[in-house]
């Protein structure tokens, strides 16, 4: 329910990182912001307390409406992918990049804030925490998305270099995001190189077809597609993952390794990242 005692305040939305929080924000900022993601059914609800660490650890970016008391209005984090016990499973040195993907995205359901750029713009300042590490290959943010409206958003990021390409194009890759299942799509877990959901198999190593057959959608709708924060970079830790495993059947072998490892979900709700879009801004008109 939208507060009526504040319609006619005019919002004065900041943005901060761990790094300029200069409200010393607790626990009980994020036991707010958790109330206002648990109305949005298309999202996962992280606790109060795995939304401050993400934070606090300089994982995240929180909008707050400082007309409001510092109301919290929108929120964006990194989703490591990697963690200590799937390094150590899989045999991962200390120097192998971090991989992560964008998760909680989140814009409060007001229409003084949704449709303002919000989300846009959390994430740019999300990525320029991170610049250096994306820079130097220590960081990598990878993805899927069946709306094209998250590869516009994506790309429009100044602090990325986002491409699009097909989960197979880099497999290993592919392994530890494309993990859909039932009216989602067939991910990782069950087969590795089939999915009705996801690109026809024709674009496997044709990048620039396919940002043309994207464009020319007539809708927000895509086939399911991979996105990279640096293609290049992408392609090295690709073949990283591979060597790994002394076998032609590398891809087989790092998601066998992986689901005896915990890292699928098991009969687990998965939502695919273009839920986290549900109702925000993202009215970019089709380039031309």
């Amino acid at each position: 329910m939208i507060d009526a005692s504040a319609m006619n305040t005019i919002p004065n939305v900041q943005y901060y990182s761990a790094e300029c929080d200069t409200h010393n924000l607790g626990i009980e900022t994020f036991s707010t912001l958790r109330n206002s993601i648990a109305v949005e059914s298309a999202l996962l609800h992280p606790t109060p307390d795995a939304l401050l660490e993400s934070f606090e650890s300089g994982q995240a970016i929180i909008a707050l409406d400082n007309e409001r008391q510092d109301r919290p209005i929108g929120f964006v984090r990194f989703e490591p992918l990697l963690s200590d016990s799937i390094r150590e499973g899989l045999g991962l040195t200390c120097e192998f990049p971090e991989i992560a993907e964008l998760a909680t995205m989140f814009v409060e359901n007001d229409p003084r804030y949704r449709g303002q750029r919000h989300m846009s713009q959390m994430c740019d300042k999300l990525f320029e925490t991170k610049h250096q590490e994306l820079v130097d290959g220590e960081l990598l943010v990878i993805g899927t998305a069946k709306d094209y409206r998250v590869i516009r958003t994506l790309q429009g990021i100044s602090s990325a270099r986002f491409e699009v390409c097909h989960h197979l194009d880099l497999p290993h890759l592919a392994a530890l995001t494309c993990i859909c299942s039932g009216n989602f799509g067939s991910g990782f877990q069950n087969n590795p190189r089939a999915c009705g959901a996801r690109l026809d198999n024709y674009f496997i190593g044709k990048i620039d077809e396919l940002a043309n057959f994207l464009k020319e959608s007539e809708s927000t709708k895509i086939p399911c597609v991979m996105f990279v924060s640096d293609k290049d970079i992408a392609h090295q830790i690709d073949q990283q993952l591979a060597k790994l495993f002394n076998t032609e059947m590398s891809v087989i072998a790092l998601r066998d390794r992986l689901n005896e490892l915990g890292y699928y979900p098991d009969n687990k709700p998965v939502y695919p990242i273009e839920s986290l879009y549900k109702g925000v801004e993202h009215s970019l008109s089709k380039p031309s």
